[in-house]
């Protein structure tokens, strides 16, 4: 809300697109941890972003990836 004021944009936008999804944990939560979302409202735009990657989580993701790849540590 704290933007659209920011923007002087009270109502809703034209369109909004957003993705995301689950990255990197393998877990059992449904709730993604990655997002971005693009509010249109014609002569502005506004966008959201969300990452809830850990760098530890990102070195898990890595070394996952060098294994299956077969690459040494």
């Amino acid at each position: 809300d704290i933007a659209r004021w920011g923007l002087g944009k009270p109502g809703l936008p034209k369109a909004v697109v957003s993705t995301g999804g689950k990255y990197v944990y393998e877990d059992d939560q449904e709730t993604p941890n990655t997002q971005i979302a693009t509010f249109d409202y014609g002569d502005a735009e506004l966008m959201f972003e969300v990452r809830g990657i850990l760098k530890r989580a990102r070195k898990v993701a890595a070394v996952k990836r060098k294994r299956h790849s077969g690459e040494k540590r």
